[in-house]
């Protein structure tokens, strides 16, 4: 029997990779008492925290290590943090935009995407055309900043001016609606000659109701009364770059991931979306292991309404969907949001925690509690499994015995005797 595990990270308590061994040892505690079970552990991703290890874990390569500007640090002090990208044995590089403009970055009392830039991004770009990278792959996600890639561009050679003419040397969240001209004319000329694609799974526009700011500016700090300029900022910039440079972002799917760097990708570096956890997956080769697979177990620390927008539960749904394997989803919290994940083809969802708890409950037992969780799902699954193998040879077994009595002692067949 063969079991896919591909599980997200539980923020904050599980990493991916723990997670899935986490549930790879209640299966085999299950499912060892009939056969030996085929475990197979897919690295996962969507463009956040973890891309750059679910890329070497499935391809192989190697690290890099770049210091950078921290989100809420201007590019003008000494102020340096580390950031690791990779490069892939087929020659591909792969970056998070959070190890450079994370959240993680930021002191809790200072995140405020107001006052934060993705400046630290694009010197990590920067490193890796140093070395001589020519194809990079960028994960969006788990960022700290609304500048829809201001900063970036910025650290590569692109000009900001204010209404008034003035300089904007860094541009941050608040900055944007302050824009009146941007000049791409010194941008890194080697970014001409590279292919970039940005690892994102929401399909958010730049701005609007459903836009950067409005959707994740709270959770990246921003205050309710900052939320509008945040939002109106993003149109400014948007409104700018398709006047003076004929570039369109402002309906573009996708343009809203990562406060916007969706389509700063797509305006200042030529780049392209795409699905951050296709990417994975097919690195993985998932399509070739759902051949043969008998279940697909998955999970996150939350499963919500976003999970069903294109995040790594998503896209894994889609993929066993095609191939006809079930697929079940634990959560560490499960939303009412998520029941439409049914619709997408889950044959589950399980909520890990046991009962009403607190957050901190939830973070120090969710190893414990999601062992426990898979175990008790993968008795089920077995029972019915064997259910269904009962019912078949009873079946089988039924027609058999009809048959024979059928017979007259002499073996020819009654029915043909006139009985």
């Amino acid at each position: 029997m063969k079991f896919i595990l591909a599980f997200d990270k539980f923020k904050g308590s599980l990493t991916s990779e723990q997670a899935s061994a986490c549930a790879a040892r209640a299966v085999r505690a299950v499912v060892s008492d009939i056969e030996e079970p085929d475990i197979v552990v897919l690295p996962t991703a969507d463009g956040g925290e973890g891309t750059v290890d679910a890329f070497l874990a499935a391809c192989g390569g190697t690290r890099v290590e770049c210091n950078v500007t921290p989100p809420h640090v201007s590019p003008d002090t000494d102020d340096r943090t580390a950031a690791e990208f990779a490069f892939l044995s087929d020659g591909r590089c792969v970056m998070e935009m959070a190890q450079a403009s994370g959240l993680s970055l930021v002191p809790e009392e200072r995140r405020d995407p107001m006052h934060t830039s993705t400046y630290g991004t694009g010197e990590m770009i920067c490193a890796a055309l140093e070395l001589g990278a020519r194809r990079i792959l960028l994960g969006l996600g788990g960022s700290a900043t609304n500048d829809g890639g201001c900063g970036m561009a910025a650290a590569l050679g692109a000009k900001f001016y204010a209404h008034d003419g003035s300089p904007i040397l860094c541009p941050t969240g608040a900055d944007l609606i302050r824009i009146g001209t941007v000049d791409l004319s010194g941008m890194d000329a080697r970014l001409h000659d590279c292919e970039i694609t940005a690892c994102c799974d929401v399909d958010n526009p730049l701005f609007g109701a459903s836009g950067a700011a409005v959707v994740y500016g709270p959770q990246k700090g921003a205050r309710t009364e900052d939320i509008p300029t945040l939002d109106v900022g993003l149109a400014n910039l948007a409104d700018i770059l398709y006047r003076d440079h004929a570039i369109d972002i402002r309906t573009t799917p996708g343009a809203g991931a990562a406060g916007g760097m969706g389509g700063g990708v797509i305006a200042f570096l030529g780049g392209r979306l795409h699905s951050g956890i296709d990417a994975v997956l097919d690195a993985a080769d998932m399509n070739r292991h759902l051949h043969d697979a008998e279940l697909v177990l998955t999970g996150e620390g939350r499963v919500d309404g976003q999970t069903a927008r294109g995040k790594v539960i998503a896209g894994i749904l889609r993929r066993a969907a095609g191939a006809g394997v079930p697929v079940y989803v634990f959560g560490g919290s499960v939303e009412p949001e998520a029941m439409t994940l049914y619709d997408d083809g889950a044959s589950a969802i399980f909520s890990v925690c046991p009962g009403p708890v607190t957050l901190a409950e939830a973070m120090t037992h969710a190893e414990v509690w999601l062992y426990d969780r898979v175990f008790a799902a993968m008795r089920v699954y077995c029972d019915g499994y064997f259910a269904i193998a009962r019912r078949i040879c009873r079946e089988k077994l039924g027609a058999v015995f009809a048959a024979k009595t059928m017979e007259t002692p002499d073996g020819t067949d009654a029915e043909s005797d006139g009985m």
